[in-house]
């Protein structure tokens, strides 16, 4: 399973990449969290990452405002991004993304769901509420919306490495100054053990790679057994002592009681903002490799 590092750059320490050192066979079961663009994108080195991601969910969340599912259908209906190599495919880098039925099955849950994500003002909740829209598919929805500034990026750290390139057609891009989806062709490196023929590589900063999103499920449901699942509200959710709860009666429960869900995203705020400002002394600190 070679990586990028391995093939392109044997002779770099990936401890000393900022980038995430992505297997060009097969994808990594790792995710772009969309709450990381807009909280550490002044880490990343790429020019208006956050302010592009902004953008795009204040158009999503001013969709569900408006009732908007046409809108909301052209934002959200988009691909896989094989080019970064994250995701949970046992197949190389070819997994699933939004198609027609997931779509439909998100916008769904959106209007069932929609004052808890728009009151939360977050993509990332759509995981929490709503089946099928796991962080894979979160992940891809935020690498395109990211795209053209990750290959930006891509190129940035080809040229520092005279990483030989090729022209390569990449469809779905967002762009920030007209709100729609674009397609473009750019210079890329391509990936030898990929069979596409568009199989350009799109490198991701290590600073927005996550195994777990932040605001997901998994967090979502740890932190509502730890804090909340005592005696009374097992006996409110009809469950037995040592019955575990169901995603359905974990979402009915907190959707009776909105105040879960605010003490959830705080803290988990909290430990981005402390995590992040960490980063950022390191960050500072940390001498500039004369390639990176």
């Amino acid at each position: 399973m070679p990586t990028f590092i391995e093939h392109f750059l044997p002779y770099v320490d990936p401890e000393d990449a900022d980038f995430f050192n992505q297997d060009l066979e097969f994808d990594i079961n790792a995710c772009i969290d969309p709450d990381f663009i807009s909280t550490r994108g002044d880490l990343t080195r790429i020019p208006m990452v956050s302010g592009s991601f902004d953008i795009f969910q204040g158009m999503v969340m001013g969709a569900i405002a408006s009732d908007d599912r046409q809108e909301l259908r052209r934002l959200i209906l988009i691909a896989e991004v094989p080019e970064i190599g994250f995701g949970y495919s046992t197949r190389g880098r070819h997994g699933v993304a939004f198609g027609n039925i997931t779509a439909d099955l998100f916008i769904n849950g959106v209007w069932e769901y929609r004052n808890e994500i728009r009151n939360g003002n977050r993509i990332s909740l759509a995981g929490v509420f709503i089946d099928n829209v796991g962080q894979d598919r979160i992940s891809d929805l935020s690498a395109c919306v990211i795209k053209r500034e990750l290959i930006e990026y891509t190129q940035n750290i080809c040229n520092d490495y005279n990483i030989r390139m090729a022209n390569t057609h990449i469809t779905n891009i967002f762009d920030p100054n007209t709100g729609q989806w674009v397609e473009d062709d750019v210079m890329l490196p391509r990936n030898p053990f990929d069979e596409r023929e568009n199989n350009g590589i799109i490198l991701v900063p290590r600073n927005l790679a996550r195994s777990k999103l932040v605001m997901g499920y998994d967090y979502f449901r740890e932190f509502f057994i730890r804090y909340y699942l005592d005696r009374n509200v097992r006996a409110q959710m009809e469950l037995n002592n040592d019955q575990s709860p169901t995603p359905q009666k974990i979402r009915q429960y907190a959707r009776a009681h909105p105040e879960v869900l605010q003490r959830f995203i705080a803290r988990q705020q909290n430990w981005l903002t402390e995590r992040t400002r960490d980063r950022r002394r390191a960050f500072k600190c940390k001498p500039r490799k004369q390639n990176i």
